[in-house]
């Protein structure tokens, strides 16, 4: 198994150059390795380079060769912006990074990772586990070794068939010039700093001891194997062997070189140890100049760490307030909708009170009119009550003399009746067919049609009573 960038031209062997070879140990199991590798292209030298490797490690465009459905990268270190991310460390460390040198190196891309079978092992929850601490430690290694201000990004990929995290690193080192006379630290970009002589071999050492607790162990020293297909690893052999036999028929030019050689050596010897007794003297105050840095830079990031706080509680209030105004917006609309409603049911009850206000006019007009008919009505009723009550005291005064006439009618005919016919003398028998056509007259007394007045009516009634009483 191998693992390969998508960018084209920035090929990551997962085993470094050729330090890896397979091994088995005494109890049958295949080793599982430790494995850290610097891209073959070399150091990071252009910001357009910068931003292509940030496409490949915050996938800002997709990888054919990604798993579908994995999570997104991981960003352990840094943010999706990794160009901001080295020019704030460079800020820091006051370097204008807009002022750096022509094809000078401004970073290293290295991978951490380790054999495929290491993350393979257990159940899910077990593998998860192992991922979480692995990548723990992974940044733990990482400050220890670089500290945090050369450290610009790492992030963790899980969408390839093996996890790996990419770590960018800022070839920082204090830079010492006798001539200036005041003792503020200053640094620089050297890129000796990563790839200097047997750099890369004490980087595998240091690694494979820090991840020894994880069971996995660096590669066979000088083992010349690379992780590659079999057909170009034999066809690579072969040229070997050719170069071999070439190699040993100058063996002898050789020898005495490095003779001549090996006394330049010595003697370089000697400024070497001077050397090094010096930079180890210039690391110690390195040393201190980086501890201060990484308290300072600690500041920096507690500050910005409050701040990113603070806007958070910002964005939320925000989004709060936000989603407050939707709500009564909302509301407004859902208000306006029920104001349009009671709105036209106040037109159409506006329009039903001017129909009923019109009709109401119109009764109250005919009103007015019934009510002067009813006054004249009124007034024809006083005037005919006056005239019923005239009538009536007339009727009564005509009852009062007719009842007496028919009282003394009726007595003449009581009396009459007692005495024969043929003894009644002319004007008695006038008298009595007086009396008799006295009794039909009051028998046809009727009142007027037009009167309805109750006790004129009960006048005519006792009259015509009276009237039958005559001759009975």
């Amino acid at each position: 198994m191998f693992l390969q960038s998508g960018r084209a031209g920035d090929c990551f062997t997962v085993f470094d150059l050729g330090q890896f070879v397979i091994h088995t140990l005494e109890d049958g199991t295949m080793s599982e390795y430790a494995i850290i590798t610097f891209r073959n292209t070399g150091p990071i030298k252009t910001w357009a380079a910068m931003r292509a490797t940030n496409v490949h490690n915050a996938r800002t465009k997709p990888l054919a060769h990604a798993m579908p459905g994995a999570p997104a990268p991981k960003h352990l270190i840094g943010g999706r912006d990794l160009v901001a991310d080295v020019k704030r460390g460079l800020t820091i460390a006051k370097i204008d990074p807009d002022k750096l040198r022509k094809n000078g190196v401004i970073a290293y891309e290295a991978i951490l990772s380790a054999s495929p079978e290491f993350f393979d092992v257990g159940s899910p929850a077990e593998r998860a586990d192992r991922l979480d601490r692995w990548t723990a430690a992974q940044v733990e290694w990482g400050k220890k070794k670089y500290g945090m201000l050369r450290i610009a990004s790492m992030v963790l990929h899980t969408d390839e068939k093996t996890p790996h995290i990419h770590l960018v690193i800022l070839p920082l080192e204090v830079k010492r010039d006798k001539r200036r006379k005041d003792a503020e630290v200053r640094w620089g970009l050297v890129g000796r700093t990563i790839s200097g002589p047997g750099q890369f071999d004490r980087i595998q050492d240091e690694y494979a001891e820090a991840m020894a607790a994880f069971g996995l162990v660096r590669g066979v020293r000088g083992s010349g194997r690379k992780h590659e297909p079999v057909p170009v690893y034999l066809q690579r052999m072969a040229e070997k062997e050719q170069a071999v036999d070439v190699e040993r028929t100058s063996l002898v030019g050789l020898r005495e070189g490095v003779e001549r050689d090996r006394a330049l050596v010595d003697a370089g010897t000697a400024k070497v140890n001077a050397a090094w007794r010096q930079i180890v003297a210039q690391r110690a105050q390195a040393e201190a100049a980086e501890a201060d840095l990484a308290r300072r830079i600690a500041d920096h990031d507690e500050r910005v760490r409050r701040d990113a706080a603070a806007m958070a509680e910002e964005k939320r209030e925000f989004e709060q307030a936000r989603q407050a105004l939707r709500d009564r917006q909302a509301t407004n609309v859902a208000a306006g909708k029920e104001v349009a409603r009671r709105a036209a049911l106040v037109e159409a009850d506006r329009l039903s009170v001017q129909r009923d206000h019109e009709a109401l006019v119109e009764a109250r007009t005919k009103f007015r009119a019934h009510r002067d008919q009813v006054e004249v009505a009124r007034v024809a009723v006083i005037a005919r009550r006056d005239a019923v009550k005239i009538e009536s005291d007339r009727v009564e005064a005509g009852k009062e003399r007719l009842l007496s006439v028919f009282s003394a009618a009726q007595s003449f005919l009581r009396q009459a009746k007692a005495v024969p016919e043929s003894d009644l003398t002319p004007r008695a028998a006038a008298a009595v067919t007086a009396a008799h056509s006295l009794r039909q007259a009051a028998m046809a007394i009727t009142p007027p049609r037009h009167e309805a007045d109750v006790g004129v009516l009960a006048q005519f009634a006792q009259l015509r009573a009276a009237g039958r009483g005559i001759g009975a």
